[in-house]
């Protein structure tokens, strides 16, 4: 069951990765992710970020405040293309916390957004870099 607030979020990530087709999410993927991998900065965390396949990815912190650099961790995730080169991925992490990130590639721009364990809400925007 996904939560309210997790919707929420979800839904608040979508509309900040701009205009959506006739208003309406694709159902078909459109745009293939496997094999791509890019870079961006959110406050202290410098990630990586490799599309293993169309529903797997890693997240590897590069730079990371308090000894957290090196981690990292495969996700599976749920997927919805906005458009093409535009795609929203969600995941749950074992911690419990749930993340929505919505890739636009043709301006490589981020939006994030995660709820932590305890509730606390992020939003974030950054640029990212390709490097397949």
């Amino acid at each position: 069951m996904i939560r309210r607030d997790f919707l929420s979020i979800t839904t608040a990530a979508a509309l900040a990765a701009g205009n959506l087709a006739n208003g309406a999410m694709a159902q078909t993927s459109q745009t293939t992710l496997a094999g791509r991998r890019v870079v961006y900065q959110v406050a202290d965390y410098r990630i990586q970020m490799e599309f293993l396949s169309e529903d797997e990815i890693r997240w590897t912190y590069l730079a990371a405040p308090e000894g957290e650099a090196g981690k990292t961790a495969t996700e599976s995730v749920d997927r919805v293309d906005l458009r093409p080169e535009l795609v929203l991925i969600s995941w749950t992490e074992a911690d419990n916390t749930h993340v929505v990130d919505v890739f636009d590639f043709d301006n490589q721009r981020l939006h994030a957004a995660f709820i932590t364990p305890d509730g606390q809400r992020f939003m974030s925007t950054a640029e990212f870099v390709r490097e397949d």
